[in-house]
């Protein structure tokens, strides 16, 4: 069984070390929580769970069946939120402006096609992010800057690729690995 998920990594040194940044500053707030390791940046459009080696090839063929039509395009990374809400925040993400709605398109594809396939369905609505730390216990210091970033402008970037990636979990954090990558045109 392979952990896997499909996702869109974020392909310009610039944007991370942006994004790392925003990291440091929210963890100055003193408030527990677990960053996401810079290598391990990304925006989830399905996560499968484990599935079974020999479906992996399925998993490529609809995902490339659900991008055949999309050209390369660019995103506009911008705003920081926290799910389920800023002032109670669990998990603290960047949001997607522009490019979004194919992210999106991308994703709503994914979750028509693959339970159709018996892989697991994604219940909750796609909402394009990418996630930068999981809160364990938050304050008011941290509620504080991600008021302040709310409206932080992090830069753009072209997608250029989705891939098909592998989660092997560790104690130190996830390692990641690309299993199939599918070129945009």
């Amino acid at each position: 069984m392979v952990r896997t998920f499909i996702a869109v990594d974020i392909d310009s040194d610039e944007i991370i070390s942006k994004l790392v940044e925003i990291q440091r500053r929210i963890a100055a707030s003193g408030a527990l929580m677990k960053l996401v390791e810079p290598e391990n940046i990304h925006i989830t459009l399905y996560f499968l769970g484990e599935v079974p080696e020999e479906r992996i090839t399925l998993i490529r063929n609809i995902v490339e069946n659900c991008s055949e039509n999309i050209n390369e395009f660019e995103i506009h990374i911008a705003r920081l939120g926290a799910f389920p809400k800023p002032t109670k925040p669990r998990v603290i993400w960047a949001g997607i402006g522009s490019g979004g709605e194919i992210l999106t398109q991308i994703a709503n594809c994914l979750r028509d096609k693959l339970p159709r396939h018996g892989f697991r369905r994604e219940d909750k609505e796609f909402h394009p992010h990418i996630t930068l730390a999981r809160v364990k216990r938050y304050n008011s210091r941290l509620v504080h800057e991600i008021k302040n970033l709310s409206m932080v402008d992090i830069g753009r970037f072209l997608v250029k690729t989705i891939k098909v990636k592998k989660s092997t979990l560790t104690s130190r954090g996830p390692i990641y690995e690309d299993l199939h990558v599918i070129e945009l045109k």
